[in-house]
């Protein structure tokens, strides 16, 4: 059965609401919070005489379209509706747009929502794929869940962009669940806590049902020479790397004593730059090589410029070292332009030079994989020392010496 449209009356104020009457009830309380900041706990929902209850099947009321249903609440310790009006980008001044968007715009939690938060973050730092999103259809009638999902998402990108307050993913949140049902769960308490790293996947698979593959395992099958099952090593080399590099870190696994899953704790460290020659194959080793070895050794210079910099007493020459350097821009441009090899310039969205920097990470906090909390890094662009942490609608500026703590130990990675 469709969604039909109702009238929901709260404070004074009509509210046209598309209700699923296929769905359960703590689905249109958190629509409705999503609207009015009313808990659906604190939420009294009076429809056809009575109060709405938790355990309603919506199915049995058989509401039509444009019934009316009144709501009583008050949004209690949330935050309350600013004074002055929510200004938007094309609304603002230059001195406005300086000193709003400081800070990118948060995603509010709608009840143990932290997993899907801080991925969307985290891919929200990938500007090409805001730049695919925005060229979807403007409106897609399809019964594919999967394209519900990817306009819901670019919804969503638009909205964060254009506004400087905290965002209620709840339109995103309904498709992610709707396309997979595993978001879905549910307990004693509500909504249970899912792990981002399946959320990750399940999103980035919906966009291009890319595959992440497994490079070097151990197998264990029958070797006809010996006679018996024998180790093997499975080794798998990369013959095209993409623009953007995922890579999880396994931190749960599946303990059979206590027939839970449980987190592993130890410190896993990682670079803030990393090269990947090494797992590619000969063929793309030979495409990557010069462009790579260019960009190594000008680090090797940067470095030894920076350090020469710093132990020097004359600051006039660090400033005519910068001068110059400036003017060799485009010369360098250039330069590295001819390294790259034709079919990898051609080949829209691979890396040229098997080199990556760290642009964001997304970690854990507690030590269950059922529960805990959920926080999305992201290195700003317009200044590499800093990150942005997201941790639900709260954003803050942190160093990037905050980052190299995220290695694990304790219940923290």
């Amino acid at each position: 059965m469709p969604p039909v449209k109702v009238n929901v009356k709260w404070k004074g104020k009509n509210h046209e609401v598309e209700l699923d009457t296929e769905a359960p009830v703590s689905d249109f309380k958190a629509q409705l919070f999503s609207i009015t900041e009313v808990e659906p706990s604190r939420q009294k929902i009076m429809i056809k005489g009575g109060i709405l209850k938790d355990d309603t099947d919506l199915k049995t009321l058989n509401i039509k379209e444009g019934a009316s249903i009144m709501m009583m609440g008050t949004p209690g310790e949330l935050p309350k509706e600013p004074a002055k009006k929510t200004l938007f980008i094309e609304d603002m001044t230059d001195r406005q747009l300086a000193e709003t968007l400081k800070l990118p715009s948060g995603l509010k939690n709608l009840g143990n929502t932290c997993y899907m938060n801080a991925t969307l973050q985290c891919l929200r730092t990938i500007p090409e794929l805001q730049e695919s999103l925005n060229r979807f259809p403007n409106s897609v009638t399809s019964p594919d869940l999967q394209i519900t999902l990817t306009t819901s998402l670019r919804d969503l990108y638009k909205q964060l962009n254009r506004t400087t307050e905290s965002y209620v993913p709840f339109t995103f949140l309904q498709a992610l669940r709707s396309a997979f049902p595993q978001f879905d769960q549910r307990n004693a308490n509500g909504y249970m806590q899912q792990d981002a790293e399946e959320c990750w996947t399940q999103i980035v698979t919906s966009l291009n049902n890319a595959n992440i593959p497994s490079l070097d395992e151990n197998i264990e099958k029958d070797s006809p020479s010996l006679g018996h099952i024998a180790n093997y090593t499975k080794i798998s080399r990369i013959s095209r790397l993409p623009s953007y590099l995922t890579v999880g870190f396994v931190r749960f696994w599946w303990k059979n004593n206590r027939q839970i899953r449980t987190k592993i704790t130890r410190r896993v460290q990682f670079p803030f730059d990393y090269d990947a020659y090494d797992l590619c194959t000969d063929e793309l080793k030979q495409k990557i090589g010069p462009l790579r070895a260019h960009i190594l050794e000008r680090e090797k210079e940067k470095d030894s410029a920076e350090r020469k910099a710093k132990l020097s007493v004359n600051s006039n020459e660090k400033e005519t070292a910068e001068s110059k350097n400036d003017s060799n821009v485009s010369e360098v441009d250039e330069e590295v332009k001819k390294l790259i090899d034709p079919d990898l310039e051609k080949d829209i969205g691979a890396n040229v030079s098997g080199l990556y920097e760290l642009c964001a990470v997304l970690t854990h906090i507690g030590r269950s994989a059922d529960s805990g909390h959920y926080i999305g890094w992201a290195r700003k662009h317009d200044s590499p020392e800093e990150w942005v942490k997201y941790d639900d609608d709260k954003v803050s500026i942190v160093p990037q010496s905050e980052i190299q703590k995220l290695d694990g130990g304790g219940g923290s990675a």
